[in-house]
């Protein structure tokens, strides 16, 4: 059973989290991790996620609304590229059927659920840090990288929701 998360940010990803359970009530096992960056072509992120969508049992995609905090808000050419992630991830979804297994999540939800702490009086990058650590945590086997951190721990809490 695969869960995928998605992070639609400038630099985001797709992270699939490939688990099988043990016994009934027993402990479950990852399998494998992918990622894909949505920086690489369309038609290899859609070809991607079109080999695995028969196995794929939840989809988590972060809600993004381009809020944050005034210092921080993003420009009008920046909301109009995270429009444009947003609406490839849908369309790539759509076409191989799993929109429908599709979960939008903000990010205050999905990371209070994971037991990451409130931002604070944080910048973003000390923030994205505790991010990294915690998914560099969780995926001991793979190399986490700041452009894969968010989809992995999207996947990871995907895998903790009710299907």
């Amino acid at each position: 059973m695969i869960y995928l998360g998605i992070d639609p940010g400038k630099s985001g990803a797709i992270a699939a989290i490939d688990v099988e359970a043990v016994t009934m009530h027993g402990p479950v096992v990852v399998t494998s991790v992918r990622t894909i960056k949505l920086s690489d072509p369309e038609i290899e992120i859609l070809m991607w996620i079109n080999r695995i969508k028969k196995d794929v049992a939840l989809v988590v995609m972060e809600h993004l609304t381009g809020g944050g905090r005034p210092d921080e808000r993003a420009g009008q050419g920046n909301m109009f590229k995270l429009g444009m992630s947003v609406g490839a991830c849908r369309m790539a979804l759509a076409a191989v059927g799993l929109l429908a297994k599709t979960k939008m999540v903000v990010p205050m939800k999905w990371q209070r659920d994971l037991g990451i702490p409130k931002r604070g009086k944080k910048t973003e990058d000390q923030h994205k840090g505790v991010l990294f650590d915690k998914a560099a945590e969780l995926f001991p086997q793979i190399r986490v990288t700041k452009a894969t951190q968010d989809a992995l721990l999207l996947a990871h809490y995907a895998r903790g929701l009710k299907v």
